[in-house]
Order: C-alpha cells, then sequence, then structure tokens
C-alpha cells in the first residue's frame, strides 16, 4: 500500500523528469504496483514513459491489467 500511495503522489508532479523514479515499479512482484507505475506514466509522460507504456501494452507476457492500464495511460498521454 506505501509503494502505491507513493507512486499516487508522484504522479501529481506532472514532472517527466520523475519517470527514472518510477520505473523500477513497473517490474515490482505486486501486481497492483506494477499497475500504478504505469498510471503514474500517463500522468507524468515524457519519452520515458511513452516507450515503457508501448512496450507493457504491446507485451505477449504479463497481466491483462498492466496492459490495459498502459494503454490507457498511453491516451491520456496522447
Amino acid at each position: 500500500g506505501v509503494r502505491i500511495q507513493a507512486l499516487r503522489s508522484l504522479g501529481t508532479f506532472q514532472a517527466p523528469a520523475a519517470t527514472e523514479k518510477v520505473l523500477p515499479a513497473l517490474n515490482d512482484p505486486v501486481a497492483n504496483v506494477q499497475i500504478q507505475a504505469a498510471e503514474t506514466f500517463g500522468l507524468l509522460g515524457g519519452t520515458t514513459a511513452i516507450a515503457e507504456l508501448a512496450r507493457h501494452a504491446g507485451a505477449t507476457r504479463g497481466t491483462w491489467a498492466l496492459r490495459r492500464e498502459s494503454l490507457l495511460s498511453l491516451a491520456r498521454l496522447d
């Protein structure tokens, strides 16, 4: 829960420079942390966020929820 709240707080800054701090959360063992990281990327923006979201949206592995949130976040950034 703490990691999810930290990611939500980081998303409020809307600063693409913060994407490097979110990047490790996409590989977190807890699926809900991964999903929140994808949502946070959608709030932060930037080229790193777009590249990571596209990679996860098109992945054949991983959870459906992460792919869904990656697509939604890409749509927010478009």
